[in-house]
């Protein structure tokens, strides 16, 4: 993968490994590969891969219980059993779900960056559809099954999607970027469906809103 991002973008990248502390040892815990950004990037991404003894050296005694046989497995399910089983989380009883969706806002430069390397990990573009209000003209993504929209494709998003995951890229305007500004501004997460489509505000940067189909989405300030 390291190799593949430095053909493709012909520029360096950064491979490091971590270790985690077990009884007085420094386990080898997984590897990293990412591309050096900016010191001011609003968004730093890098790809991990577990090292496949880990789990048979860090806390041997909860599950899942690994053999000889096994230890090359390096699936990140492996890995949260064994987180979950360490920290007591029972995931059944949980209100949300898994991620399934994450916005990220970033100015031309960046996003040209990101895309690139989605498109090198495999993930599959398509324009991104939003929903336009014919009343009032505005754009509703997380109300696209409310009456009287209809889709539209805006030429400042992309949507690009990934085994498990979908990340949408929103481009600022080069007159509206300002310094700081941007970064993650949505995710999505799957959650028990409601009667209505409901919203809870958290603060001036902060929203909820969980759809009949029960799709739930975190909207943080951005720059609009």
């Amino acid at each position: 993968l390291a190799g593949r991002l430095e053909r493709a973008l012909k520029r360096d990248i950064t491979r490091f490994k971590r270790k985690r502390r077990f009884r007085d040892e420094d386990i080898p815990w997984f590897w990293t590969v990412d591309i050096p950004r900016k010191d001011d990037a609003r968004l730093i991404s890098w790809v991990m891969e577990y090292d496949p003894g880990f789990l048979g050296s860090w806390a041997p005694h909860m599950p899942p219980h690994q053999s000889v046989s096994d230890q090359a497995d390096i699936t990140r399910s492996g890995f949260l059993t064994r987180y979950r089983s360490a920290i007591g989380d029972d995931l059944s009883g949980r209100l949300f779900r898994d991620i399934t969706s994450v916005t990220v806002t970033l100015p031309p430069d960046e996003a040209d960056l990101l895309e690139a390397e989605l498109q090198i990990y495999g993930y599959v573009v398509e324009g991104m559809d939003i929903a336009v209000d014919l009343r009032t003209g505005e754009a509703n993504p997380e109300e696209d099954d409310q009456p009287g929209a209809e889709s539209t494709t805006s030429p400042d998003q992309k949507r690009f999607f990934g085994p498990d995951l979908e990340i949408v890229v929103e481009r600022i305007p080069p007159a509206d970027d300002h310094d700081g500004i941007g970064g993650i501004t949505a995710f999505s997460m799957d959650t028990r469906p409601l009667s209505v489509t409901t919203t809870h505000t958290f603060g001036p940067t902060c929203r909820l809103t969980v759809d009949r189909k029960g799709k739930a989405t975190w909207f943080f300030q951005s720059w609009l």
